[in-house]
């Protein structure tokens, strides 16, 4: 397993944001295991599944790196990490309250029979999710 993240100085956060904007993975999962354990415990806040917390932090960090150019070091960098991580997860949990909501409306004895099966029925669903 290669450590060598562990030689970064993690407190030196603008050397940390310009490196993971440069991309350099190193400096990425440094950042990573700096704010990882405290924005997960973020995302437990909005479900009790293990596995959709691991999702809302996936999806917030890939959401975080792809904007971290934006950070404009004008208050706390795990502030504004926490920012993303939750509007990430707000709108993840819409996404799925929509789509609950549009599953509740089938009827699965509807489409018993395949000829029965509408391609329309499938793409107003699909243009509801």
């Amino acid at each position: 397993m290669n450590r060598k993240w562990k030689n970064i100085d993690i407190n030196n956060e603008q050397l940390l944001v310009e490196k993971c904007i440069a991309d350099d993975r190193l400096y990425q999962e440094a950042f990573y295991r700096k704010f990882a354990p405290n924005m997960y415990a973020v995302c437990k806040n909005y479900t009790d599944d293990r596995d959709d917390a691991m999702d809302f932090l996936q999806d917030g960090f890939i959401s975080v790196y792809k904007n971290l150019h934006k950070f404009r070091f004008e208050g706390s960098l795990e502030g504004w990490v926490r920012r993303v991580i939750v509007f990430r997860t707000i709108e993840a949990l819409r996404k799925q309250k929509r789509y609950d909501e549009v599953l509740s409306n089938i009827d699965p004895d509807q489409y018993d029979d395949q000829e029965d099966f509408e391609l329309e029925t499938v793409n107003s669903t699909a243009e509801e999710i």
